[in-house]
Parts: C-alpha cells; sequence; structure tokens
C-alpha cells in the first residue's frame, strides 16, 4: 500500500546493499570490457579528392577511430609532412591510408612525390600503410 505524500513524488523504497553490490559489479564488468576491446586508429589523409572519405569509413566502420585530414592543392610533401608529425602515436592495429600526388604529377614533379613516401614509409614501419594510387584529375583534362 502507498503512504500518502505531500508532494506529487512517491517516498523511494530504500534499495539493499546487495542490489547496489551486483550493478556495480555488472557495470565494473562491462567497463572492463570495453578497456580490453582494442579500438583501431584509422588515419586518412590527402589532397582534396579525400574530401568527405573519413566520414565513409566511420560508416563503414563504426568501432573504429576514424580521422581525416585534408590539405586542398597540397602537394606530397605537405601531406608527409603532416603524416609524420602523427605516424609516431600509432600502432600495428592501426591504419594510415595516404593519397597524394595528384598536384605533383600534374606539376611535373611525379619524383618529387616518390620521393616524399619512401622518405615517410620507414617512419610508419610499427603500423599499417595504404598508399592509393594517385588519382586522376578531371578539372585539367590530365589522366
Amino acid at each position: 500500500m502507498r503512504k500518502q505524500t505531500s508532494d506529487r513524488f512517491d517516498i523511494l523504497t530504500p534499495i539493499s546493499e546487495e542490489v547496489i553490490d551486483k550493478a556495480t559489479q555488472k557495470l565494473m564488468r562491462k567497463v572492463r570490457k570495453m578497456r580490453k576491446r582494442k579500438v583501431r586508429k584509422v588515419r586518412i589523409y590527402g589532397a582534396s579528392q579525400l574530401r568527405g572519405v573519413a566520414a565513409l569509413v566511420k560508416e563503414l566502420v563504426p568501432t573504429a577511430d576514424v580521422c581525416g585530414t585534408v590539405w586542398p592543392g597540397a602537394r606530397a610533401h605537405t601531406v608527409c609532412k603532416g603524416v609524420s608529425r602523427v605516424g609516431a602515436g600509432l600502432k600495428e592495429n592501426d591504419f594510415v591510408v595516404l593519397s597524394c600526388g595528384t598536384n605533383d604529377v600534374a606539376a611535373g614533379k611525379g619524383e618529387e612525390f616518390l620521393e616524399e613516401v619512401r622518405r615517410l614509409l620507414p617512419e610508419l614501419s610499427r603500423t599499417n600503410v595504404v598508399v592509393c594510387s594517385v588519382p586522376g584529375r578531371h578539372d585539367t583534362g590530365a589522366m
């Protein structure tokens, strides 16, 4: 039977310590499971062609920690320099996706693009690296 109160709230029934202990233990088990679960980092770097790719990857792999950085109009030197700043913090379960070189090739500097990528790869030896082929430019007619 309910006790009448002067306000709109009923008197709360005291919860036993046993119930609290069980709930706490259950919560702690969930927290430990979450801590054990390895979250992969996926870092996506490139020129303007990669705009929006990080959002698509996050949609496809919702458990991953996805971050994309895009430098519109950038050449390989700029992109690789940005990658090398964060590459040291990545581990063997993480991924770096690199797509650049279009602006280098369009400027007749294809060899510089290759040199930059070759210089970067040893810095990322502890993680998985995906180097995309140089995408074609549709705005200049050069493919």
